[in-house]
């Protein structure tokens, strides 16, 4: 017998086993925690949450009450350069910005998203060739998207 190969056992109907419905609740939540679990992001020690430096938040306030009346952002986000970092402000309602140059002031920029970009070593405003750069968004019936003003 000891070169024969030990036969496969099947299983008949009298070997299954019946789980509880208990025991099927608890599965069922282990499984779905597992789910959860494996779905869920990691933090990854690659890419840490951006904390922006006192500089810039001062910065940002300074610009906030100077050229939009002291607006209040509904939400900030922060978008890391080499040299600069962009900050994008999200606003419940369009804002005006008030020290753009414009013919009329029904032509002044505005919008409820806006971006803009400070440099990291002279913490100014920069962005464009000429000067600083201000890009807004949601402009007029969610035109040009808040996509764009948030894309790296």
């Amino acid at each position: 017998m000891s070169g024969m190969v030990p036969r496969a056992r099947y299983l008949r109907s009298a070997d299954t086993r019946v789980l509880s419905s208990g025991a099927m609740r608890r599965l069922g939540v282990a499984l779905s925690l597992l789910v959860v679990t494996a779905s869920a992001p990691s933090a990854s020690p690659a890419t840490p949450r951006f904390t922006p430096p006192n500089w810039l938040l001062t910065a940002e306030r300074a610009l906030l009450d100077r050229a939009f009346e002291h607006a209040q952002p509904i939400q900030v986000h922060y978008i890391p350069y080499p040299k600069k970092i962009a900050v994008v402000f999200e606003f419940r309602d369009v804002v005006i910005c008030g020290m753009c140059s414009s013919p009329t002031a029904a032509t002044q920029p505005r919008g409820k998203v806006l971006r803009v970009s400070f440099d990291r070593r002279t913490h100014l405003l920069s962005g464009a060739a000429d000067g600083w750069a201000i890009r807004f968004c949601e402009v007029r019936a969610g035109r040009p998207p808040k996509s764009t003003c948030l894309h790296r």
